[in-house]
């Protein structure tokens, strides 16, 4: 097949890239964990992390918002409130990130 006449492959994947890069930059800090255990909770974190953003939400904010509802006696039977995707921006607290 001729390269000028070759659908662009480029524009699908753009959106995946781009929540890749922030684990890719990463990844070499990952050798520095200390263990399995170290790798889990920090796949755990980055995994909330671009979740939230996914969801319209900044991190640091999104993070903080839970914790601190936690820590006030969120109810666990209403854990799902604070999903990324039940919680609106509005109502998280305010992250440098």
């Amino acid at each position: 097949m001729n390269p000028s006449s070759a659908p662009s492959q480029g524009t699908h994947t753009n959106l995946a890239e781009r929540l890749l890069r922030g684990i890719a930059v990463t990844r070499k800090n990952f050798l520095f964990l200390g263990s399995d255990a170290g790798g889990e909770r920090a796949a755990f974190i980055y995994t909330i992390a671009e979740t939230a953003k996914l969801n319209g939400h900044n991190p640091e904010g999104y993070i903080t918002t839970v914790l601190d509802r936690l820590a006030k006696g969120h109810l666990a039977s209403k854990i799902d409130d604070l999903l990324p995707w039940n919680l609106t921006p509005k109502h998280q607290a305010v992250g440098n990130g």
